[in-house]
């Protein structure tokens, strides 16, 4: 079951947020080198976007702060359209964090954008020692690919801009601005 929040509303934008069961989720699988995404695309359906992992070209510095009880190195970074500021622990010598943030010798405990849009912290971290299954999202259509993606986004933008702005006195102009990653329309 869809659910279809609108967040704000005025007479110049609406915000919708749109859920189901399964959500909104990232699923990265190391041994491959695969991302599964999981995304709400305009129109009636959920997208799966497998895409290959690819290099992040981090800049690691060395400023050090405590994140939580952890000891943190700050490193930077130009991903999909965003500058990244994010500090890692080599406590954890894991090297994933939020989102599709991965790449680095220790575990992301905190990540921001530069204009602060999107925001990452570790709250909280304990060891479990049961099994644990956890599995890439399952339900929507499936594709392969960023640029595939890309594609798909756009046209189905473009359907929606030319549906809209047929309704007289309608002018439309889309933004993908907040979306974390960023899409040329």
């Amino acid at each position: 079951m869809r659910s279809i929040q609108f967040i704000n509303e005025t007479e110049s934008e609406i915000y919708v947020d749109v859920r189901d069961e399964e959500g909104l989720s990232y699923y990265t699988h190391f041994s491959s080198h695969k991302q599964v995404s999981r995304y709400y695309v305009l129109g009636e359906e959920f997208l799966i976007l497998t895409e290959e992992i690819g290099q992040i070209p981090w800049e690691v510095g060395s400023e050090l702060k405590k994140v939580g009880n952890f000891v943190c190195r700050k490193a930077t970074t130009n991903f999909r359209g965003r500058k990244w500021n994010v500090w890692f622990t080599e406590e954890i010598p894991i090297p994933a964090g939020p989102w599709k943030l991965n790449g680095l010798p220790g575990l992301i405990t905190e990540a921001e954008d530069e204009t602060k849009t999107f925001y990452f912290y570790l709250e909280k971290i304990s060891q479990y020692n049961g099994p644990v299954a956890i599995k890439p999202p399952a339900k929507g259509t499936k594709i392969q690919g960023w640029d595939e993606y890309c594609k798909l986004v756009k046209t189905r933008l473009n359907r929606l801009k030319k549906y809209l702005e047929s309704q007289e006195g309608i002018s439309v102009n889309i933004s993908l601005d907040n979306t974390i990653e960023k899409i040329d329309n």
